[in-house]
């Protein structure tokens, strides 16, 4: 059984959207092996595109994040609220139909109230120069955890209603 078997595409962006309204992250949904069922098609901040359009960054962020958050969700079957490698927010809640893990849905991007960005580690794995760095850091808005919380209990949620 995949994502698509028991919600179509169509439905898993609304969703997507509808988090990214609410919430300002930026949202996914990934099959079991981290391939993209659907994304938001926009940034919530300016760092993010850059450190996914190169391959070093986005496999020892973003890939190395998503893997590791997807294991932890699917192995507790709770959603998991922390920060990924670069310091911003990242939240994944687990899918299941039944006993079944079909994947995970969430967003990153934030950074939480008291968190910074682990700019020697963006600036090593992208190669962009300090003041780059500094100018996309101010982009990113800020969560506090209680939001990021309140924002796994929402998609928790309207995953309960979509998959019945």
């Amino acid at each position: 059984m995949t994502l698509t078997d028991v919600v179509s595409v169509e439905e898993w962006e609304a969703l997507v959207r509808e988090i990214q309204d609410k919430y300002g992250l930026d949202c996914s949904v990934s099959d079991p092996d981290g391939g993209h069922v659907t994304h938001a098609g926009k940034w919530c901040n300016d760092l993010c595109p850059e450190i996914k359009k190169c391959p070093e960054a986005l496999g020892s962020i973003c890939a190395t994040a998503a893997q590791s958050f997807t294991a932890q969700a699917k192995q507790t079957h709770q959603s998991v609220v922390s920060e990924c490698d670069a310091g911003m927010v990242k939240i994944s809640v687990p899918i299941f139909s039944g006993d079944e893990f079909l994947g995970t849905i969430g967003g990153c991007g934030a950074l939480f109230e008291d968190g910074e960005v682990e700019d020697f580690l963006v600036q090593k794995t992208t190669g962009l120069e300090e003041d780059k760095i500094e100018e996309l850091i101010s982009s990113i808005k800020t969560m506090p955890e209680t939001k990021a919380e309140e924002c796994a209990e929402f998609i928790e949620s309207r995953l309960k209603e979509l998959i019945k």
